[in-house]
């Protein structure tokens, strides 16, 4: 597991929190809180996707090392 991938489950944990009867007496904060972190998670899944990508392919050794 990655930082993204943690930081989704902790985003998915807060908002079924949010979403359950005592969520939102316990914490009245947190709705604003995961409309702040929700677009920095979506960014970072888009990051790590994108370098992903690039790096699909390539050989994992170095250049000089190649064949």
């Amino acid at each position: 597991m990655n930082i993204t991938e943690a930081w989704e489950q902790v985003l998915r944990a807060a908002e079924m929190y949010r979403d359950s009867e005592s969520g939102w007496a316990a914490m009245p904060r947190l709705p604003k809180a995961i409309t702040k972190v929700k677009p920095r998670v979506e960014r970072m899944r888009q990051r790590l996707d994108s370098a992903r990508a690039r790096r699909a392919g390539k050989p994992k050794c170095p250049r000089w090392a190649e064949p």
